[in-house]
Formats: C-alpha cells, sequence, structure tokens
C-alpha cells in the first residue's frame, strides 16, 4: 500500500515529524535583544521536551532537534551571504560612533570657547 501524500507532496508521516506550530513574521532594525538558553531533561520536566530557546527581539524560537537546528544555521548563513547585495556595505557602527562624539566634542570646545573669549572683550 503507497504512502499517502498530502498537498506539499510529503507523508503524512513526514509532516508530523516535521512541524512549525506557528508561522509568523517580524521585522529587525538595529541591534536585537539575543540569547539563548538550553532546556535539559531535568529542566524540561513539565512539557518533556528538551529544546533551545533562541531569543532575537521579540521573536523567541524553540528548537528541538539537529535537523530545525541545521536549518536555522542554514539560513542565517544564507541571508549573511545576500546582505551586502540587498543591505548595501556594511558601516562600522564603531567608527561612526566615534566620529559623531569627535564631532560633538569639536562642537562643545567651539561653543565653550567663543563663550569664554566672548565674555573677556
Amino acid at each position: 500500500m503507497a504512502a499517502r501524500l498530502s498537498r506539499t507532496g510529503r507523508s503524512r508521516r513526514q509532516e508530523e515529524t516535521e512541524f512549525c506550530s506557528v508561522i509568523a513574521s517580524a521585522r529587525l532594525r538595529g541591534t536585537q535583544v539575543a540569547a539563548v538558553r538550553g532546556i535539559t531533561a531535568a529542566a524540561a520536566a513539565a512539557t518533556g521536551q528538551t529544546h533551545i530557546s533562541v531569543r532575537l527581539g521579540d521573536v523567541l524560537l524553540y528548537v528541538e532537534d539537529w535537523a530545525a537546528l541545521d536549518t536555522l544555521v542554514d539560513v542565517a548563513g544564507r541571508a549573511q551571504a545576500l546582505a551586502s547585495e540587498v543591505l548595501g556595505a556594511r558601516t562600522d557602527q564603531f567608527l561612526i560612533d566615534q566620529a559623531r562624539a569627535r564631532r560633538a566634542a569639536l562642537e562643545l570646545g567651539v561653543r565653550t570657547e567663543r563663550r569664554s573669549t566672548s565674555g573677556t572683550d
């Protein structure tokens, strides 16, 4: 007896073992809160499912097996490969912040100098 295939062309068994319980969309911009935690069997006693929780901004993923982790790592690598083409050249935020700080210090110094020289006239 042949396995029955669904609309996706996968067997019911494949669909039962490979799933995502929620499909969501999120936009990420700027530095995000990021955290990774391993939930071991002892800690997962309530749910019975060990997993790795991955937080990126307000998105929380529960990675429950190697296949899911491999997929996550793969898509992150593909996104990084597209980044320069789609997002443009990476700016060095440290250098930008340093330039702003120097500019602010120079402007403050000029303002202070003007005040002190204008008071002596």
